[in-house]
């Protein structure tokens, strides 16, 4: 299991400029891409106070109407930027690497919410999915045991109960 950023966008707006907007203004360095899979790239995030992280880049379309830009942290990857596995329980994590880890991913995901149309993004370990429902639009979404161990502001989803909007796209 992993730990993920969905990042939902309108299918008109291309990936490729989607990926350009991800490496020009998130602070991601390119690392690696598969010739033979171009909705496919790893990249570096660099977090202060923690080692660099390692993410797997990946576009699909969801529907014809949406598409899904995920960020991937692999388990072992994760246990080496946070100290624990992503199966440890979010209580016995260590707050704050975990907090460190999180303010990244809120700066990457604000950074490409001025710079591209997206709708929703969620941050949760891989068995978890995205929601589009009236709540979660212009939000970013995350597990409300998440929130409430990082301490974050959030409103619960009432037609998710596991799912809370901490904060708004831009």
């Amino acid at each position: 299991m992993g730990y993920e950023v969905y990042l939902l966008y309108p299918t008109e707006y291309l990936s490729v400029d989607l990926q350009e907007v991800l490496l020009k203004f998130c602070g991601l360095i390119p690392w690696q891409a598969w010739p033979d899979n171009p909705k496919m790239r790893r990249s570096v995030l660099l977090v202060p106070s923690l080692p660099s992280v390692g993410l797997t880049i990946t576009f699909r379309d969801v529907n014809v109407k949406l598409s899904e830009c995920t960020l991937f942290i692999g388990s072992k990857q994760f246990k080496r930027t946070v100290g624990s596995h992503t199966e440890v329980k979010v209580k016995r994590m260590d707050r704050a690497r975990l907090a460190a880890l999180h303010d990244a991913l809120f700066s990457v995901i604000h950074s490409v919410s001025r710079e591209a149309p997206i709708l929703n993004a969620t941050i949760g370990f891989e068995s978890s999915s995205w929601d589009l429902s009236i709540e979660t639009i212009n939000r970013i979404c995350m597990s409300t045991s998440m929130a409430c161990y990082l301490k974050l502001p959030y409103k619960s989803i009432p037609s998710n109960p596991w799912l809370a909007a901490v904060e708004a796209l831009v």
